[in-house]
């Protein structure tokens, strides 16, 4: 059906989720649903067990109905939160249709991946995995290419991966930012053939390329444009409001 006929199909689908949640998270037919609260409450803790099983059984029936289909055993949940927090936690598993699903360590959301910390240990460790994998194919062809048709290589299989949802490493440690920077250094030098003890920094100025941190702000900071904008979606506009004093400072 193409994923804008499905959501018009499947938009039902979110007032059924609103009896259970106050929001919920879809592209299509990823649908993601989330549900807070207290580590250290044992009641706390199975209400949010019953709550999160009820809603995907009405889930089932609903799509039942709507001639769709849940692959139950496919389904996966993670619990996040601090390794104190996660200590607390006595959640071994959740019943969805026939099958018991245990928690994740790790869960893929459109090609990005969560953990269980949100350190993002383990979508950084994918990145540079990826990435690599695209310099050495690039690095393999450089002498037979040119200079312009070596920085569209490098765009489309090597900065692609360090720009995509990089949002989400805003405020991550230094050391894992440096093995991004370590792989954008590496393709700087790979497009202008520079030797491996060279300096590179002037090199990525005549790149016009940022490093990998100031990329990340700068994608935040897009956000935060459109968002004041109103081009924005709206769950993103949602988390940005203006102080009320008429001050420029806002509330992120």
């Amino acid at each position: 059906m193409g994923p804008v006929l499905f959501l018009l199909y499947a938009s039902k689908l979110f007032d059924v989720v609103k009896n259970h949640f106050p929001s919920a998270h879809a592209f299509a037919d990823d649908t993601k649903i989330y549900f807070s609260f207290k580590p250290d409450s044992q009641h706390s803790q199975d209400r949010a067990v019953h709550v999160i099983e009820k809603c995907i059984a009405d889930i089932r029936t609903w799509m039942v109905t709507h001639r769709l289909m849940i692959n139950d055993s496919k389904t996966e949940f993670l619990i996040i939160g601090s390794r104190g927090q996660l200590s607390k936690i006595n959640v071994n598993s959740i019943t969805v249709g026939d099958s018991s699903i245990e928690p994740v360590k790790s869960v893929r959301n459109l090609g990005s991946w969560f953990d269980e910390h949100m350190a993002m240990d383990i979508l950084i460790g994918n990145i540079c995995s990826k990435a690599f994998k695209g310099l050495y194919n690039i690095r393999q062809r450089r002498k037979f290419i040119s200079t312009e048709a070596s920085k569209i290589l490098v765009h489309a299989f090597v900065t692609l991966h360090l720009d995509y949802c990089n949002s989400l490493l805003s405020g991550v440690p230094q050391y894992q930012l440096n093995r991004l920077q370590k792989i954008l250094n590496i393709a700087a030098r790979l497009v202008c053939l520079v030797p491996k003890f060279d300096h590179i920094t002037h090199y990525l100025i005549d790149l016009h390329w940022l490093p990998v941190a100031f990329r990340i702000k700068f994608k935040v900071l897009i956000f935060v444009f459109k968002a004041l904008n109103g081009v924005a979606p709206r769950y993103i506009s949602d988390l940005i409001r203006k102080k009320s004093d008429g001050a420029k400072h806002l509330l992120v």
